[in-house]
């Protein structure tokens, strides 16, 4: 390999190692094939040109087996070599230093101008580095190789090492091939950098070209949209939109001018994130707009004005739109001073211009649809007028249609004397009825003819109302004149000044006299329906009267015959106890009356029949400003009340009518009033005596049917009682009739025997008898309380019921007891009370049954339950079971004898001992009686519970 080296001495040439033997060489030779191919494939990987030179640095170390090297690419306009990749360096990074050397010194400047290799075996002696901090580093030999592409050389490739070392003519032919394969590499990376700034500006032309067709196109959009359309805020948001598009600004907005009051007024601002302020014609300040429109021309200035939507703005153009009656501009606002190109500007004006000629058509329009909504109302209101709507309903609807027919903010109507306000549509709401005694209205009232004032704020004629005074800019006051008659004012408000022209002051003179002929009329037929009305009240007060009803019949149909009349906001009647000194509502219709259930009289009148106006109704027009001696809710500012008397002229009550409006009622309402009390007094009269006698009637009736139950109760009682002793009674006469025949032979045993069943059947008569006693001698007896010991009192009633219970194979369970468990009670009289509670058990369970008598506690009580397998109890009698001589079965085949006495004792024997009893049954599944008794005292706090209870849970 023959390698044309460039030696500046002896020295450098001794640096290059002797030619290697055939064997190194075939094994630097593949060596450097596979890394020449290695090379190649990782570089043709990368596209720029930075990543090409830090994998070919990488792969050049890795093959040379050297830990350090650089790459310096040419500027050939500078003639500068530069730092473009490094790897192994211990001290400096000339990278990002970004060292740069001249191309015609040192040992990188020999290989740029011959093109071959250089090496040095001693760094720090070689006086061709021409860079000292490179001397900082520890490297001690170095070799350099060209990079080159097309037959120039674009780089040096160098390679280095920190141990001494002599490389071979192999290893400077290897470097000298890398290098090279590196130029192309770098070459080709160049060549697509340049290709791909190529494109990049292709695709900017594109896109500017694209985006002034989008232009283009948004702009012939929102001409023809704006050129169709009638409605102004659709216009506007139409031109803001395209505004913001075209202008790529932070806020646009569009301001109106007028030229009589110098202002500007917002129409709409749209703001880049989708925030807009719709259409508002509050005054503006922004005098860049109003010198753009003065102007006519383009303006721009770095500002930072006041405003919501330009609080962050810096930079401010103003592009006027002037016609001859439509002018305005459009602001574009920047955060940052903004330069726009030809273009933009050109498509902007044209926006301008047309949105002026736009605005001046709208106004045109406006015009003659004013015309024609004038007709409109007249008819609309001349329908209205024959519908036949109560008086107040047709005024509102009247205001309402005025105010929305011409897009106004407020129409108010004033009537009367003095003016008040009886309708109101727009702005703020307000109830009716509110007087005024200042501003264009009256103005207008007294001279006649209508007023206009475009600018309330500096018109000292005008003093606009609370609901309109915070928007309303301008007013227009119309008397409504019949001939030389005032019956009211029309009261007309916008929230733009100068608004208003000679044109709506005619229009609305002549809709004013119009309506005040179509009022009037109204008025007539108002009066005649009312009239109407008082006589069908009248009617159904005095009906009422005729029919016996009960009294609160009566005085709900009162009340509610006079709302209907009247229509207040309450009418109710309050009736006088007998004391005199409390009325009490016994009937309302209309709004909650809970706060007038109990009106107390005052202190001043210690009887109602001081009170004053008794034989006339008291009418209060406004409670705030005139006393009163009742206490109503605040709300209530007129009433009228009439005392209610009976045909002794004495006060019963009292007739109220309220409402939350001032001078509400009237000398009509009055009359009506007083007619309807006067019919309510003999109507309440009328129905208490109704009610006394069918009071009457209802106690006699009670007191027959109490007479005939006690009756059929005795009849019970005595075919009870007769059905008990006759079967013992009949025994004994037999028996004794049987002793006495002479013609009987009857020996001394049979004798006895026949003694003795007549004693047993006379101990049945007195036991019978004693049981009947026993009911009042139980609840008259004095008890004897002592503790009594729960086990040995069942063991004793256990003792008593044995053979009964054995008779009839009954098993009886006692559940174990708490040892020592005491009630407090007559013994006695507590055996008594289990003996004929497990007596009915043992009585009404079949043969072979079972019966459960269980104990427990709960708190300082004790609870017995005695459990059967009987027939059971029927809900629906389960309270009657423990009344005296009751009995489920009462008839005179009922299978169970006895007179119904036994659980009478038991209810009688518990409440004595301040206990009490109940019981639970299914009808076939057995009964549960249960026992409540005190454990410690007989002060035990239940006998708030009815003996009776089905269940104490209930």
């Amino acid at each position: 390999m023959n390698l044309n080296l460039q030696l500046a001495d002896e020295e450098s040439y001794q640096a290059l190692g002797e030619p290697s033997t055939i064997e190194q060489a075939v094994q630097q030779r593949d060596r450097a094939l596979n890394a020449l191919s290695v090379m190649a494939e990782a570089v043709s990987t990368q596209l720029s040109v930075d990543a090409v030179l830090h994998k070919a640095l990488e792969q050049t170390l890795a093959t040379l087996e050297v830990k350090a090297g650089a790459i310096t690419l040419l500027n050939e306009q500078t003639n500068m070599l530069q730092f473009r990749a490094q790897q192994g360096w211990q001290v400096h990074n000339f990278v990002q230093e970004g060292i740069c050397v001249p191309a015609d010194k040192g040992m990188s400047g020999i290989v740029i101008r011959t093109g071959k290799p250089v090496a040095t075996a001693n760094v720090d002696q070689d006086r061709r580095i021409i860079v000292d901090a490179f001397r900082d580093e520890p490297v001690k030999a170095m070799i350099m190789a060209p990079m080159r592409a097309r037959g120039r050389v674009l780089g040096v490739l160098s390679a280095m090492s920190y141990q001494p070392r002599r490389f071979t003519q192999d290893e400077v032919a290897l470097l000298i091939a890398i290098g090279n394969q590196i130029g192309v590499a770098v070459d080709n990376a160049r060549l697509y950098e340049q290709e791909h700034e190529r494109l990049r500006i292709t695709e900017l032309h594109l896109s500017a070209e694209r985006r002034r067709a989008e232009d283009m196109a948004l702009l012939r959009d929102t001409l023809v949209h704006m050129a169709g359309t009638n409605d102004l805020p659709d216009m506007l948001e139409y031109l803001t939109q395209a505004a913001l598009k075209l202008s790529q600004a932070t806020v646009v907005e569009v301001d109106f001018y007028a030229a009589t009051s110098n202002r500007m007024t917002l129409g709409m601002a749209l703001h880049e994130n989708g925030s807009r302020r719709p259409l508002c014609t509050a005054p503006h300040r922004n005098s860049l707009a109003a010198e753009a429109v003065k102007q006519k021309h383009i303006l721009q200035r770095a500002v930072n004005p006041e405003g919501e939507y330009l609080s962050n703005i810096e930079f401010i153009i103003a592009m006027p739109m002037v016609q001859k009656n439509a002018n305005g501009a459009i602001l574009l606002g920047y955060q940052t001073e903004t330069e726009l190109d030809q273009q933009t500007y050109s498509s902007l004006q044209l926006l301008a211009d047309q949105a002026a000629l736009a605005l001046e058509r709208l106004r045109l329009y406006a015009q003659e649809r004013r015309k024609a909504t004038y007709l409109m109302l007249v008819n609309r209101i001349s329908q209205a007028a024959v519908e036949k709507l109560r008086h107040e309903t047709l005024l509102v609807r009247i205001v309402s249609l005025i105010q929305q027919g011409f897009g106004l903010f407020n129409v108010s109507l004033y009537m009367g004397t003095p003016l008040t306000l009886k309708a109101s549509s727009g702005g703020d709401p307000v109830t009716s009825n509110v007087i005024i005694k200042r501003g264009l209205p009256i103005l207008a009232a007294q001279e006649k003819r209508p007023l206009l004032a475009n600018n309330i704020e500096d018109d000292e004629r005008c003093e606009a109302p609370p609901w309109v005074a915070e928007h309303a800019q301008a007013e227009i006051a119309v008397p409504l004149l019949n001939g030389e008659k005032v019956n009211g004012v029309l009261d007309l408000f916008s929230i733009d000044p100068y608004i208003f022209d000679a044109m709506d002051v005619e229009t609305m003179s002549t809709l004013a006299n119009q309506l005040a002929v179509i009022l009037e009329n109204g008025e007539l037929y108002t009066q005649m329906k009312r009239q109407l009305t008082e006589l069908a009240a009248l009617y159904e007060v005095t009906r009422a009267i005729a029919q016996p009803m009960k009294l609160e019949a009566v005085l709900q149909g009162i009340t509610s015959s006079v709302y209907a009349a009247l229509e207040p906001d309450a009418c109710f009647i309050a009736l006088l106890d007998k004391n005199k000194k409390l009325l009490t509502v016994r009937a309302a219709v209309g709004e909650s009356t809970h706060w007038q259930k109990c009106i107390k009289l005052p202190k001043e009148y210690k009887n109602i029949d001081t009170l004053p106006q008794k034989n006339r109704p008291i009418h209060i027009t406004d409670m705030q400003a005139e006393s009163f001696p009742f206490e109503f809710n605040a709300s209530v500012r007129s009433l009228i009340m009439v005392l209610l008397l009976s045909s002794q002229e004495e006060i019963i009550g009292v007739l109220v009518l309220t409402s939350h409006n001032p001078h509400n009622f009237s000398g009509d309402d009055e009359r009506l009033i007083a007619g309807a009390a006067s019919q309510a007094s003999v109507a309440i009269e009328k129905a208490r005596l109704y009610e006394h006698l069918a009071q009457h009637n209802r106690s006699l009736n009670h007191a027959y049917e109490e007479l005939k139950e006690l009756t059929n109760t005795k009849d019970t009682i005595v075919q009870n009682i007769s059905h008990e002793l006759r079967t013992p009674l009949t025994y004994i006469k037999g028996y004794i009739d049987l002793l006495g025949d002479q013609a009987v032979s009857i020996s001394a045993p049979e004798s006895q025997q026949i003694m003795e069943l007549i004693t047993r059947k006379t101990e049945e008569v007195i036991k019978i008898v004693n049981e009947i006693v026993a009911v009042d001698e139980y609840a008259a007896a004095e008890l004897n309380h002592e503790p009594v010991v729960v086990q040995a009192l069942l063991d004793k009633v256990l003792e008593i019921h044995q053979e009964e219970a054995a008779q009839k194979s009954i098993i009886i369970q006692l559940q174990a007891i708490v040892p020592d468990l005491k009630i407090y009670g007559d013994q006695e009289r507590l055996i008594q009370l289990c003996s004929n509670i497990l007596d009915n058990a043992i009585k009404f369970s079949p043969d072979g049954g079972n019966i459960w008598i269980g104990v427990k506690t709960e708190q300082t009580l004790v609870h017995l339950t005695f459990r059967d397998q009987g027939i059971g109890i029927p809900r629906n009698q389960l309270k009657n079971i423990f009344e005296t001589f009751y009995q489920v079965d009462s008839s005179p085949t009922r299978r169970f004898g006895g007179l119904g006495i036994g659980l009478a004792v038991v209810r009688r024997i518990a409440e004595a001992h301040k206990g009490m009893v109940w019981a639970e049954s299914e009808v076939g599944q057995g009964s549960t009686f249960h026992v409540l008794l005190p454990g410690t005292t007989p002060s035990i706090a239940c006998e708030s519970q009815p003996s009776w209870q089905t269940s104490r849970k209930e």
